[in-house]
């Protein structure tokens, strides 16, 4: 199942000619591998959310916060 996942979203990025078509494709895929993660899809709407620059907060199992920056 995943790895026709991922070739779907490879064959999608290969034939995509705009960089928000790859986005999308991406993002597509990131929510249907982790579909049944609440706390992942939430942090996966937060790094595409379109910004320049992102804060995130990563809960962690071990109670560490972890403070990424995406650009």
């Amino acid at each position: 199942m995943k790895n026709k996942l991922i070739l779907e979203y490879f064959n999608k990025v290969k034939s995509a000619n705009k960089e928000a078509t790859k986005k999308e494709a991406f993002k597509d895929l990131l929510n249907r591998l982790y579909s049944n993660e609440t706390e992942l899809l939430k942090v996966i709407d937060k790094i595409t959310l379109g910004s320049e620059k992102a804060v995130l907060e990563i809960p962690r199992k071990d109670k560490v916060d972890i403070i990424c920056t995406v650009r």
